[in-house]
């Protein structure tokens, strides 16, 4: 029984699994972080070796660099860290940094899924003002 195991074991070792990945929520992720670099510390948990795309991965490290310096993390100065690197024929490395900006919808979703819940209804009903809150209304005959 064992032995049989070992053997299934070997046969799929050959084949490539790819992790599970999702290389536009990677854009977007990079692109929240270039618009908002405050932030990284709810995604202070990622490390590059995180990201499928070997490319997003390096893309993070030097913005976690460059905020951890003390500056600002946007296109403009990352691209020194991308100087001279293609990703393609057509496109650099810091033209893509743009894209990522440009494709980003902005930090909503980089938020922690505790901060995503609903208020209680009672605490939305206090936070309105007096004059939209509605008197309750008392039977006619008290």
């Amino acid at each position: 029984m064992a032995q049989r195991h070992f053997e299934q074991e070997k046969a799929t070792a050959g084949k490539l699994k790819l992790p599970p990945h999702d290389l536009q929520l990677e854009q977007a992720l990079l692109g929240a972080l270039l618009i908002d670099n405050g932030t990284l510390p709810q995604v202070a948990f990622l490390e590059p070796h995180h990201f499928f795309e070997a490319l997003h991965g390096e893309i993070y490290a030097a913005i976690r660099q460059l905020i951890a310096d003390g500056d600002v993390a946007n296109p403009l100065t990352l691209k020194r860290f991308f100087e001279g690197r293609r990703i393609d024929d057509r496109t650099a490395v810091w033209q893509y940094l743009g894209t990522l900006v440009a494709g980003s919808t902005g930090t909503i979703y980089v938020q922690q899924p505790q901060q995503q819940t609903r208020r209680p209804r009672i605490e939305l009903w206090r936070s309105r003002p007096r004059s939209h809150r509605l008197k309750p209304s008392l039977p006619r005959w008290m």
